[in-house]
């Protein structure tokens, strides 16, 4: 094979994360769920481990994808998670007179790890692509199913269009919370978030992220690696009505990761306000769009439009499932469906 016309697969040692995350840095394609440091992070909490595939044409980095695995009762599974919201390749960005060239190479980037992905050892593999990722050809004619998903994209370029943008419902809310001495802060109060957290996820029939101790050592690991910022809305007596979660580092995108919020407090207008000023502070700090990571059809997608983010598409490609790994998942959705009928007839006590 001629390594300098074309591209070639191999996972990267270590020692190349830095080049890694330079390359993710630098792409329009790449987010912070890419980088080593936040994949090691979410790794430490929820016992799983990840690999960094490169895309190389000679001695260039291209292109590559970084794989989150974690073992189930089916078989191994590299896949997208609550705290993974993009499990997605990344591509060099090319600056050519015709667009011709542009998609070429980038089609014979995406073409290879498809190849390479197509044969991952792995038994079950969903990728989730940032919109930036539009050509995928090479997935569709490799029988992957392609499923759209969306988010909201806000773009983060003058505090005067991040306002005007925002329905004037929502800046009669900013407005209210702001006469009512609502103030933003980022002190890092993991506690109150996290009390907020629980609350949100009961409110909507969920299950936490994580345990505290282990979402509170992942915020602790990637604030450490300035990756993250924990915003709260405090009222005047210094109470906290609402916190966000967001996620940065060194890719233009920031991504609220982590909504949550004290209901009582809704009437104030503090989840608008705090997302207002959220918006304006990681603006000056040079973020240029803030994802605001999904947008069901549901009121908290009503909300999020209401904040002046264009909805965008984004891709769930999943590839074919083997029969064996088939078998086996639908042997743990009975099993558990027996088991919990069990436990609904004779109680928790008689179960096996």
């Amino acid at each position: 094979m001629n390594q300098t016309s074309q591209v070639y697969i191999r996972e990267l040692s270590e020692g190349e994360y830095g080049r890694w995350t330079r390359f993710v840095a630098e792409s329009e394609t790449g987010s912070v769920y890419a980088l080593p440091a936040y994949l090691r992070a979410l790794c430490r909490v929820t016992s799983r481990s990840f690999s960094i595939l490169g895309a190389f044409r000679g001695d260039n980095l291209v292109g590559g994808m970084a794989m989150y695995m974690g073992k189930t009762e089916a078989g191994l599974v590299s896949a997208d998670h609550h705290l993974l919201f993009y499990h997605s390749p990344v591509i060099r960005d090319y600056t050519t007179k015709y667009a011709h060239e542009r998609t070429a190479r980038q089609f014979t980037i995406l073409a290879a790890l498809e190849q390479h992905l197509r044969h991952h050892a792995c038994d079950h593999l969903v990728l989730y692509m940032r919109h930036s990722l539009t050509d995928l050809r090479p997935f569709n004619a490799g029988g992957w199913r392609i499923v759209p998903r969306y988010t909201y994209l806000v773009t983060l370029d003058h505090a005067d269009q991040i306002w005007n943008r925002m329905a004037p419902y929502q800046r009669h809310l900013v407005e209210k919370a702001m006469d009512q001495g609502v103030t933003c802060c980022d002190d890092g109060d993991f506690s109150s978030f996290y009390a907020h957290h629980l609350k949100t996820c009961r409110k909507k029939g969920l299950k936490p992220y994580l345990p505290e101790p282990a979402f509170h050592s992942f915020y602790q690991e990637l604030k450490a690696e300035n990756l993250c910022r924990l915003y709260h809305a405090r009222l005047t007596d210094g109470r906290n009505a609402a916190s966000l979660l967001v996620l940065g580092g060194p890719h233009p995108v920031s991504h609220t990761l982590c909504a949550a919020s004290d209901p009582d407090f809704h009437g104030l207008g503090v989840n608008p306000f705090l997302r207002w000023a959220v918006f304006n502070d990681l603006m000056a700090r040079g973020y240029t769009a803030n994802d605001l990571s999904g947008a069901p059809l549901n009121d908290v997608a009503r909300f999020k439009r209401q904040l002046g983010g264009d909805l965008v598409v984004n891709w769930q490609v999943i590839r074919p499932v083997s029969a064996g790994f088939y078998v086996r998942r639908e042997m743990v959705k009975f099993r558990k469906r027996v088991v919990s009928r069990i436990r609904r007839t004779f109680g928790r006590g008689t179960a096996p």
